[in-house]
């Protein structure tokens, strides 16, 4: 079976040419593995304050979200789902006494939301092409001796014809997300998971079929874009479910790549990490 046509998306926020990403991208092409690369960083410039209103609606979904997705882990408990509630108090009274706090919270949402467009971005532009399988790389994805034998076997994985997402890079451990319990052997060099669940959103790859489904659930759920990247992929798992939609979840373990930011190689965007 010949090589699936291949599409790398870089997400980036005008420091790719510095970053450990760019290895990575030399790598890949060196090596054949990829057809073309595209390069995603433009963003709005960031307000100083975006209305405490927007960010309490934000907080409400987040939690909204966090106790269904407790439930698709099998993690559900009344004292979690009390614990949430208690934190969006929390969260209400620290906007209204500290500025700071206030500061703080608007910088990382539009942060958050300005990483989330990226990534639609890169499935859009995947769509609009020829290619078969989409590559995204974030700037602070680091290589391994692992990254090439992992990647064809992640692009011979995607040519599956059902919605298929592959987590390159890791970047939490299982235990620490509360994905462990999900997990099954799976082919060399990767597990898979009983139901559908993301890690960090610094490497991972698709087909057609799951950017397909992604992109319609995010225009069908406009809101979602709120979200960080990692949770929006965790809102649409739970949409996949709800359909009772057969997906192929994979992650490289290990990982392929190194997440960066996590692993002190580079500094985090995030302003609150």
């Amino acid at each position: 079976m010949p090589e699936p046509s291949t599409l790398l998306a870089a997400i980036h926020n005008g420091e790719l040419a510095q970053s450990p990403a760019h290895r990575v991208i030399g790598e890949l092409f060196a090596a054949g593995e990829v057809n073309e690369v595209i390069k995603i960083h433009e963003q709005p410039p960031l307000e100083p304050r975006i209305p405490t209103k927007e960010l309490l609606e934000w907080r409400r979904f987040q939690g909204q979200l966090e106790k269904r997705w407790r439930a698709h882990l099998d993690r559900s408990s009344s004292l979690m789902d009390r614990a949430s509630i208690l934190n969006q108090v929390i969260y209400r009274a620290k906007l209204e006494l500290s500025k700071d706090f206030l500061s703080r919270q608007s910088m990382a949402r539009q942060v958050e939301q300005a990483v989330t467009a990226k990534h639609a971005a890169s499935w859009q532009s995947f769509l609009d092409s020829h290619h078969a399988v989409l590559i995204v790389v974030e700037s602070d994805a680091t290589t391994t001796d692992l990254l090439i034998p992992a990647l064809k076997t992640a692009k011979r994985a995607t040519q599956d014809d059902q919605p298929t997402y592959v987590n390159l890079a890791g970047g939490l451990d299982a235990s620490y997300l509360k994905i462990d319990h999900l997990m099954r052997s799976s082919i060399p060099g990767f597990v898979s998971f009983r139901r559908p669940v993301t890690n960090t959103s610094c490497a991972y790859a698709m087909n057609r079929e799951f950017a397909h489904r992604l992109l319609s659930f995010v225009s069908d759920s406009p809101k979602s874009t709120q979200l960080g990247i990692d949770w929006l992929f965790n809102a649409f798992f739970l949409e996949l479910m709800a359909e009772d939609a057969s997906v192929t979840c994979l992650h490289a373990d290990p990982p392929a790549l190194i997440h960066g930011s996590l692993a002190g190689v580079t500094r985090s965007w995030h302003p609150d990490r």
